[in-house]
């Protein structure tokens, strides 16, 4: 502890492999009723943890506190480079809930901080209302290809209709994008509207020239 700053020994450490098998002795005695009240009270005067599991989870679980202090979210990038072992966290905290496997007391304890379960879904809300922006704005919601202003959206866009195409679309975000004027087709779209303004041409000149 002296050297390290706390108790928690490693399993089969190498520098003494007999204080790592001696530690994991401590909690199974004491898990199982053999270990004295001397001897607990000895180790707990040290600050020693008995819960691993439990220690972790509330040591990832303030790094997360200390990262959406500084981010003001709780969405840790996939194999975040600054702090790999917190991604990894909150990813498997994900898959702890999807699989019922997440107590109740710490899906309260994530919710309360703001944390998100479907991530994938929130970001393609969150690209959704762009979308209505660009439309309120420009008045369609045909964001060109590549689009300087805001190349995420452009991306976004042309996602969905190949999604479309392949079938991966479900039927509620299609529903949502057409009730917005979403055109899946753009190239025979702009064929109609090119057409239309050759008929208007014609209307005005008299030819198609």
């Amino acid at each position: 502890k002296r050297n390290n700053g706390h108790c928690n020994v490693p399993d089969r450490w190498p520098e003494n492999p007999q204080l790592g098998k001696w530690v994991g002795k401590q909690r199974t005695k004491r898990n199982r009723g053999l270990l004295s009240n001397v001897h607990i009270k000895r180790l707990d005067e040290i600050g020693f943890i008995w819960d691993l599991l439990t220690s972790n989870w509330e040591k990832m679980f303030e790094d997360l506190l200390d990262f959406k202090k500084q981010y003001g979210h709780c969405n840790i990038p996939s194999r975040w480079p600054e702090n790999f072992k917190l991604s990894r966290w909150v990813f498997t905290q994900r898959v702890f809930w999807k699989n019922g496997k997440l107590s109740k007391y710490r899906i309260k304890r994530l919710e309360e901080a703001g944390f998100e379960w479907n991530v994938l879904e929130t970001n393609w809300n969150e690209m959704f209302s762009a979308l209505i922006n660009f439309r309120e704005k420009y008045g369609h919601s045909n964001v060109p290809r590549s689009w300087h202003k805001d190349p995420e959206l452009s991306h976004w866009v042309g996602k969905q209709r190949e999604n479309y195409r392949k079938g991966l679309l479900s039927p509620d975000r299609i529903k949502r994008l057409e009730q917005i004027g979403f055109i899946w087709d753009t190239i025979d779209n702009s064929w109609e509207e090119n057409y239309l303004a050759l008929i208007e041409y014609k209307f005005a000149t008299g030819n198609c020239e």
